[in-house]
């Protein structure tokens, strides 16, 4: 429940890859990416792009899982 800032690293079809620490990397999921549908991840992120993220999960691998939902990106 930690909100991170973080650079977009990689774009993919299904979401986005976020560099929230050297070397640490967690990926925001197209559905989680706001409130709204959004049909393509490139419509509303670009590489580079600095966000604000909310870590949501760490799974058995060790993988970060981000949500933009809810999160102020002002």
């Amino acid at each position: 429940g930690q909100v991170l800032e973080g650079t977009i690293k990689n774009v993919t079809d299904f979401g986005a890859f976020v560099n929230i620490m050297p070397g640490t990397d967690g990926m925001v999921h197209i559905s989680q990416l706001s409130d709204a549908r959004v049909e393509r991840v490139e419509d509303v992120l670009q590489e580079g792009q600095t966000v604000k993220v909310l870590l949501t999960g760490i799974d058995e691998r060790g993988r970060l899982s981000l949500t933009m939902k809810g999160v102020d990106q002002k």
